[in-house]
């Protein structure tokens, strides 16, 4: 850059400070809007099918987002006593009537189905009669115990010592939903006015529909973003809670996604409130140790605080989340862009030094112009570099991620454009006598501090004489040839050298985990996170996986055959998955009602009965039930012997002779046994619960089924038609429809129809929070419905479970893209830089093999590869790039000096060899700073980031002088040698 047109540039410094410092409190103005969010369903693409089918359940099912609370007594006795029970009817009373909760599950507010003097009743698990009394809680443990698999580690845990609660919020509020009805109605609108003959009328009502959006959207910024809204319930919740809990000794834990969001803000603005000024006075060292002046020292940091601060209040500008990721760019922006200031101060000094005689206005000017001239081009290509590994991560899919990539770029950019400018404005408009102070004026130092310099002087003496005479560079510069002579100075080290780092990077490659879980982001020491171990030890888990199966048409979810098929698939993912903490479903509604009608006792359905029942259908007895529930909740067992399908239907099926199993259950319950007999009923309900494997509660079980008690042994899908007053497994069919007439009002959660329902969704509670877990899970439930369910049905899973499992798909697929694309960046700035394919891809090769190196340490040391974690190659790339160029445009610089190979070696060494090093260590130290983080992910990031520096480092000072000392490329030697070769 010639110095004319930069005297011409910087003719009014005052105008780019003050545009600077305009510039920053503009978009530092808008710091106020930033939105702290971690949630992830802001992580994850709303584009994406698992996203839109999320919603899509959510529509049609409710909420699957909720915070579960677990209350506990501090003293281990039990929890089933009317204090703690008015205790939790409490907060479940004022809790439901928040506008944002949807639904709330609690021992004081959910149904339990039962037989009640003849009549089958839908009534509230604890009755209002409950007084705790010893008969009391032997009641209500009998009725948790009665369904089990509806209530067991959902309401109330193992030894009754605590109670949970589940609250279900609205994942949208009403502005969202009516802004995006508005954005469907307007993306509809505009296909129709491209036909439109009369567009007028399309126009305007487009018009109002735009106008809509825009105040709909100041609505919501006014109001705040879901996330926000979630946050504000949240709190409320939390003061209903401990409002109420106040003075009853109960230890209470907060669970689920909102939670999660929250305690994420906080570790945030912690994180934030620390490691930025950490990082800037491990910055201000580093400064301080290169120029040891004050301007040295606050210049390069200034520049790196004001691009922070503009690329961060952009964020706010523009409405964008502040994520867990985005708290990586301030540290990102200071560690890394302090770069750019260094190089251009570091030429100023050497300008200012070199001057003779005395220094005069014209004399200092053209040291700053002179300084920036030399340092520009080499400071404009690191800073390109420096910004392509960062703008690769723009192929993901994943919002946090592609924003990190845009606003560090950002912010890696200004940075290089302030080094470039503002630096230059600043020293223009310093003193040109005090800046020459330092260098000139050693002769007004006090005589101790003369005494200091003379003392380290001779210490520098000494260690010189220790070296061999040899100047710190020219020692270093030795050691460092030495180092590569060691692991690359000839083709067998160079071969294994590179054998080594790719066998042991596939090694670890072979270990390395992908795993999106946001709560491994937490240690496992802090508060949250052994809440939530503890609810997963001690209830069904706090992690949710849901599944979608759906039928063809109307009515398909009735058929006995699917429901046999899904319940059989549910036993075989409880039995395989130790994890899975509970299932439930239509099924277990449905068992349960048929388990209640079964129990003996009920008045019979006799032969002659079942006889007319078959040829004239299933009479209106049925429908009269479900007019009886509708009103009182329950139904008489006589209607039991008007069993059936209404009369309009024709008969299908032959009739049978049927005989009720519970009239022999019944005289089997009434009747005394001998010993013998009472032995023959134990040995047979252990061998049947599986001999010397089997518990307690399976060889009960066992007992209880073979004499129906409780109806125990109907306690299963009606499937076997020898059980039943029906001549084919079609017609129980109607069985169920009829169960659905009772449980109407009840399925919301499971079905999409009351009646006739199309599609039923299973919830799947999971006590482990691994996204490998979660996908095996959902790959054998897929494998099974392919192979059992019947012809027509499909499963499709959801939840948070199934995104975070989708997420890795993502971070493999956008980590390959994204090193594609950086690495074939390298590749075309250092191929055009020297004219030359071959050093484009020389220079790639210690950037991939440090990349792999990355993933070794990874796979050995057991971090997972996450959408936060895989930003580490990209920094590699981002930052390694810079020790590449500069050691090859050394070399290149060497070479044209001479043909000796291994004095340009020696020499390249000298001279870049300690300043790769010493960039390395700043870099690495700016992110080892992360290590102090709440975060045990960002910890991750500063260790990795500063082994990178490291590997990245060392392989441009080893592989690449390997490859070009072996092979001596023309594109290192001087033209004129090539031209006469």
């Amino acid at each position: 850059m010639k110095k004319k047109f930069l005297k011409t540039f910087f003719r009014y410094p005052w105008a780019i400070i003050v545009a600077t410092f305009l510039l920053t409190g503009f978009f530092g103005f808008f710091l106020k809007n930033l939105a702290l969010e971690n949630s992830l369903r802001s992580f994850f693409p709303q584009k994406d099918t698992s996203y839109d089918l999320l919603t899509k359940t959510e529509d049609e099912f409710g909420s699957m987002l909720s915070i579960g609370i677990t209350l506990e007594t501090k003293s281990g006795t039990t929890i089933l006593t009317p204090e703690y029970i008015d205790v939790v009817r409490k907060i479940t009373d004022r809790t439901l009537e928040l506008p944002e909760v949807e639904d709330i599950d609690s021992v004081t507010h959910i149904d339990y189905v039962c037989d009640e003097n003849g009549s089958i009743s839908a009534t509230q698990l604890i009755p209002d009669t409950y007084t705790g009394t010893d008969e009391d809680i032997f009641q209500l443990k009998s009725r948790l115990a009665e369904w089990h698999d509806m209530y067991n580690r959902v309401i109330v845990n193992d030894d009754s010592t605590g109670f949970q609660m589940q609250i279900s919020l609205r994942p949208k509020s009403d502005e969202t939903l009516s802004l995006e009805e508005n954005q469907a109605k307007l993306a509809e609108l505009t296909e129709q006015a491209k036909t439109a003959d009369n567009k007028t009328e399309i126009n305007a009502e487009i018009a109002q529909t735009k106008s809509n959006i825009k105040e709909i959207k100041a609505q919501v910024r006014k109001l705040g973003t879901d996330i926000m809204r979630q946050q504000k319930v949240l709190a409320k919740v939390k003061q209903i809670v401990n409002e109420e809990t106040d003075g009853h000794h109960l230890n209470v834990k907060f669970v689920g996604e909102p939670v999660l969001s929250e305690e994420s803000k906080q570790f945030m603005i912690s994180d934030l409130l620390v490691l930025i000024p950490l990082v800037i006075v491990v910055v201000l060292l580093s400064l301080y140790m290169s120029f040891k002046t004050v301007t040295g020292m606050l210049l390069p940091l200034c520049t790196v605080l004001l691009s922070t601060i503009i690329s961060v209040g952009m964020m706010g500008f523009f409405g964008i989340t502040f994520t867990l990721i985005s708290s990586v760019i301030p540290v990102s922006l200071i560690a890394v862009g302090s770069a750019y200031g260094i190089h251009v101060l570091s030429h100023y000094y050497i300008a200012i030094n070199s001057v003779e005689g005395e220094m005069t206005r014209e004399k200092y000017e053209d040291c700053v112009f002179s300084g920036l001239n030399e340092v520009i081009v080499a400071v404009f290509l690191a800073g390109i570099t420096t910004i392509v590994g960062f703008v690769s991560l723009i192929t993901s899919p994943l919002g946090p991620l592609h924003s990190f990539a845009v606003f560090t770029a950002v912010g890696v950019s200004l940075s290089l454009l302030l080094s470039i400018t503002f630096i230059p404005a600043v020293l223009l408009l310093k003193d040109y006598r005090k800046a020459v102070k330092r260098e000139r004026n050693i002769d007004k130092l006090t005589a101790k501090v003369k005494a200091k310099m003379e003392k380290a002087k001779r210490r520098l003496e000494l260690a010189k004489i220790q070296r061999g005479g040899k100047t710190e560079a020219e020692a270093s510069g030795d050691t460092l040839y030495s180092i590569y002579k060691f692991f690359c100075g000839s083709v067998p080290r160079l071969v294994l050298t590179s054998i080594i780092i790719i066998v042991l990077s596939f090694t670890g490659l072979k270990v390395l985990k992908i795993d999106t879980a946001l709560i491994n982001y937490f240690p496992k020491n802090c508060d949250f996170r052994k809440d939530v171990d503890h609810i997963d030890q001690q209830y069904a888990g706090s992690n949710c996986l849901f599944f979608v199966i759906q039928g063809q048409e109307k009515g398909d979810i009735s058929n006995p055959e699917l429901l046999k098929a899904v319940d059989n698939m549910e036993h075989y993912l409880a039995a395989n998955h130790e994890n899975i903490g509970k299932i439930v479903s239509f099924t277990t509604f449905i068992k349960r009602i048929n388990q209640v009608w079964h129990v003996p006792g009920a008045q019979p359905v006799s032969s002659s009965e079942s006889s007319d029942s078959s040829s004239s259908g299933f009479s209106d007895g049925w429908d009269d039930w479900g007019s009886d529930f509708g009103t009182d909740n329950s139904v008489s067992s006589d209607d039991w012997s008007n069993w059936g399908t209404d009369d309009s239907e024709t008969q299908t099926s032959p009739a049978k002779d049927f005989v009720d199993p519970n009239i022999a259950y019944s005289e089997q319950l009434e009747t005394s046994m001998t010993t013998k007999e009472i032995l023959e009923l134990f040995h047979k309900a252990y061998v049947e619960a599986g001999g010397q494997y089997a518990s307690v509660e399976d060889i009960v079980n066992q007992l209880m089924k073979q004499v129906n008690y409780n109806g125990t042994a109907y306690y299963e899908i009606p499937y076997d038609t020898s059980k039943y007053p029906v001549a084919t497994r079609e017609e129980l069919k109607n069985v169920v429809e009829n169960y659905l007439t009772l449980l109407s009002g009840s399925l919301d959660r499971f079905i999409d129809d009351d009646m006739n329902p199309k599609e039923m969704r299973i919830t799947c509670q999971l006590r482990s929070h691994s996204s490998e877990e979660s996908g095996i899970i959902i790959a054998d439930a897929k494998n099974y419905a392919a192979e059992h369910f019947p012809e027509g049905y499909t499963l499709e899973a959801t939840g948070s479970a199934q995104m975070e499992h989708r997420m890795t798909s993502m971070i493999v697929s956008s980590q390959i893209t994204s090193l594609a694309l950086s690495l074939f960046s390298v590749f075309l700035i250092i191929a055009i830089s020297f004219r030359s394919c071959w050093a484009g891809l020389l220079g790639a090769i210690p950037l991939a093999f440090s990349i792999l190196l990355n993933y070794m340490t990874m796979g050995f040391c057991e971090i997972n590869l996450d959408f936060i974690t895989s930003i580490i190659a990209s920094v590699a790339v981002g930052v390694g790039i810079d020790y590449t160029i500069h050691f090859m445009t050394t070399y290149r610089e060497e070479r044209a000096k001479t043909d000796n190979v291994v004095e340009v070696l020696k020499e390249t060494f000298r001279k870049s060899g300690r300043g790769i090093l010493t960039n390395a260590l700043a870099v690495g130290l700016g992110f080892l700073v992360l290590t102090l983080s709440k975060f045990i992910v960002l910890r991750y990031i500063g260790i990795l980031v500063a082994i990178v520096m490291f590997t990245s480092s060392f392989l441009a000072m080893t592989i690449i002088p390997g490859i070009l000392n072996l092979t001596d490329p023309k594109f290192m030697r001087p033209k004129e040698k090539n031209e006469n070769k």
